[in-house]
């Protein structure tokens, strides 16, 4: 509130006269704040995401020609080769790794399903191009589903439980997903090639790596606290 100059009379904001002694008052206008530091950017953030994209428009037009130089060859010159078909999809398939590996797709789940497609997409392109393979859809599209179901999993539960102790929860998710990763490889290929499941490697890498993620687990849960802050000092996790 602002006061009269003259008499000391306390006045209203906005009067110009002082309603007392009809003295001027001074008009002032409201504090500014000074901003004495810039507001920081980060600069190199943007670099980096300009340099990124000018790569990858480097690397589409270098795909494109390689596409349209195996096309030629296979159309225009009548070469029908294996060679030029296998060519064309590994481009196209690499043209795709490239996009989400970039990171253009931010949902990490949505990359991992994108890698997935692609790579059943290569898969089904050598059974096209080559008949005689029919190895790819009969194990390689159960060994990528697999894969990608797994890795899906592992990294919805790693980011529930990532704050507990990260340091610790990796480890037991490497062994825990690995194991059971084998144990679906070894399924997959003796019920192809033999028309049955009989466990045998599988199980070996299994018993290890389980054993290994449930003793990490107890000692990190079960021990007492004084034992546990020692070895967060020691191991630094």
């Amino acid at each position: 509130m602002p006061y009269c100059p003259k008499c000391g009379v306390e006045v209203d904001n906005g009067i110009i006269n002082c309603p007392l002694c009809v003295c001027e008052i001074p008009q002032f206008e409201e504090d500014v704040v000074e901003k004495r530091f810039p507001i920081p950017e980060n600069i190199y953030s943007n670099q980096i995401k300009e340099l990124k994209k000018q790569i990858f428009i480097s690397i589409t037009i270098l795909c494109f020609g390689g596409i349209l130089t195996l096309s030629s060859v296979h159309f225009l010159a009548g070469i029908d080769s294996q060679i030029t078909n296998y060519g064309i999809i590994g481009i196209f398939g690499t043209w795709f790794y490239l996009f989400l590996f970039f990171g253009y797709i931010s949902n990490i789940y949505l990359t991992v399903i994108g890698v997935g497609a692609v790579s059943l997409f290569l898969i089904l392109g050598i059974d096209i191009v080559n008949p005689g393979v029919t190895w790819s859809v009969d194990v390689g599209f159960p060994v990528v589903v697999l894969f990608t179901v797994i890795l899906l999993c592992a990294i919805k539960l790693y980011k529930r439980f990532k704050r507990k102790n990260q340091y610790v929860i990796i480890p037991i998710y490497i062994f825990t997903w690995s194991s059971f990763f084998c144990l679906g490889l070894e399924s997959i290929i003796d019920y192809n090639f033999s028309g049955e499941i009989s466990l045998t490697w599988s199980v070996i890498v299994l018993i290890p790596l389980l054993s290994i993620a449930a003793v990490l687990l107890g000692l990190y849960i079960n021990l007492p606290e004084k034992i546990r802050d020692r070895l967060r000092r020691k191991f630094h996790f």
